[in-house]
C-alpha cells in the first residue's frame, strides 16, 4: 500500500536533491532497488528506505515513509 505522503529523495551530482512523492511517479511502496525518471539521463540506486510496515504506518499520522537514492555512475 502506498500512502499520500511516501516518498522519495533522489541525490544526483548534477541537480542536487529532489524530493517527489511516489505516488506522484506512479510507485508503489516500497519503492525499487533502481529507479531511473524521463527526465534525468543516470539511474538511481536505493541506499536506504523506511523499514515501517503498511499496518504500522495505517495507525501513525506523525511520520512519513521515505526512500533515500544516489545517483549511479
Amino acid at each position: 500500500m502506498t500512502f499520500d505522503d511516501d516518498f522519495v529523495e533522489l541525490h544526483s551530482t548534477s541537480a542536487g536533491m529532489l524530493r517527489l512523492t511516489c505516488k506522484g511517479l506512479g510507485l508503489d511502496w516500497p519503492p525499487p532497488e533502481e529507479l531511473t525518471v524521463p527526465w534525468h539521463a543516470k539511474s538511481f540506486k536505493r541506499v536506504r528506505h523506511s523499514e515501517i510496515t503498511d499496518t504500522q504506518r495505517a495507525t501513525m499520522f506523525h511520520v512519513c515513509r521515505g526512500a533515500v537514492y544516489v545517483e549511479v555512475e
